[in-house]
């Protein structure tokens, strides 16, 4: 069994402009915190195979660019709130599982942070899960985050 040479640990945040998108990041961010050494990242994904709809159609690629920038400017700023570690920003075109494992590979990921929407039933099946995705996939380990909603008792 070999010993890790360094002390690096990288967290790659997955995110996509989702209210639990603070979620995700707040969570990394207070994850990375927690060991020395860690390198955060923020991955927001242009979702090509999203973007033929009705309302990016009349959208130039500058101003669809600058939108999704947005959400990891946004991400950004919570994680700086806190002032716990920075996070690098990665903003790329492409099929969101496809890019967050190519991302991880590439960034030597240790741990990959994706948030969940919760969908049950149909709207899970015809919509699918990128997590549920990432987590069959991903040759690291996977944390999916979703909000706090214990029942009243």
């Amino acid at each position: 069994m070999s010993t890790p040479t360094s002390a690096r640990f990288v967290i790659l945040a997955a995110i996509d402009g989702s209210p639990a998108s603070a979620n995700v990041a707040t969570t990394a961010a207070r994850l990375a915190h927690t060991f020395a050494g860690a390198e955060l990242h923020l991955l927001h994904v242009i979702d090509t195979s999203a973007e033929a709809d009705s309302t990016t159609l009349a959208e130039n690629a500058k101003e669809r660019e600058a939108r999704h920038q947005k959400h990891l400017d946004h991400a950004a700023a919570l994680i700086l709130e806190l002032d716990l570690v920075r996070a690098q920003e990665h903003l790329v075109l492409g099929s969101p599982k496809g890019v967050v494992l190519e991302v991880a590979a590439e960034l030597g990921a240790d741990l990959i942070v994706v948030g969940t929407h919760g969908r049950t039933g149909i709207n899970r099946l015809l919509v699918g899960s990128v997590a549920e995705l990432i987590v069959r996939s991903a040759h690291c380990p996977v944390l999916v985050v979703r909000e706090k909603s214990y029942p009243a008792k």
